[in-house]
């Protein structure tokens, strides 16, 4: 039996593929200056105005900030989002289900898609 890989999953591998590359990039450029402790005390950080101002500090004293702030934004926009995945899972799954009964797809098969969004949801 063939299973067809949808779209969504190899765009979602990529994605996550380059937001890795991306963000650890610059681990290697830059040695630590602040010692063996983590994480790294606040007073060590240079004092700048504004918070993208701090936020561009930071994360250029100590790129795995990037990486934090990155997963904590994500959790936030995950939190208010877990309503619209379940409705998304609901209607692949609905839509599954009648190209079932319309014969175009195996009785057996599942939407890959749709468990996913229900995984998030």
């Amino acid at each position: 039996m063939v299973k067809r890989v949808g779209v969504f999953t190899p765009i979602l591998l990529c994605t996550l593929l380059v937001l890795v590359l991306s963000a650890t990039s610059g681990f290697a450029e830059q040695p630590a200056e602040h010692g063996d402790s983590f994480p790294r005390d606040l007073q060590s950080y240079e004092e700048v105005d504004g918070i993208w101002s701090t936020l561009k500090a930071r994360v250029k004293a100590e790129p795995f900030n990037f990486v934090a702030t990155l997963i904590f934004l994500l959790a936030i926009v995950h939190t208010f989002l877990t309503s619209k995945f379940l409705k998304i899972s609901h209607r692949w799954v609905q839509d599954h289900k009648q190209r079932i009964e319309r014969g175009e797809a195996s009785r057996d098969s599942v939407h890959h898609g749709a468990q996913l969004m229900h995984f998030l949801g």
